[in-house]
């Protein structure tokens, strides 16, 4: 579930390529993608084992908060958890907000 009611989960919208590397071995995906591309090159994961400190991607992802006009001042904390699609991994954060 997700918290406030109304909020969801968000998918990243970069397929990485259908093999065990992901892409990390070649970025081209001979065997396919998690999910069809949104875009042409929008796929892999950005960078390959072969080319070190090259970087195949021109963009970022990043999210947006959305703060409501009639929140009050105070101390607040705001928490990110991201759920890897492809690994086992689970990233979290948090950090200390102040509204004025």
């Amino acid at each position: 579930g997700t918290y406030p009611p109304g909020s969801e989960w968000t998918m990243i919208p970069i397929p990485v390529c259908n093999s065990t590397d992901m892409g990390w071995l070649n970025p081209d995906c001979p065997h396919g993608f998690e999910f069809p591309p949104r875009g042409t090159g929008l796929h892999g994961l950005g960078e390959a084992v072969w080319a070190p400190d090259v970087v195949f991607f021109q963009w970022t992802l990043m999210d947006e908060v959305e703060v409501p006009d009639d929140l009050e001042v105070g101390e607040y904390v705001l928490s990110f958890r991201w759920d890897n699609e492809a690994t086992p991994q689970v990233w979290n954060a948090c950090s200390n907000i102040l509204i004025l």
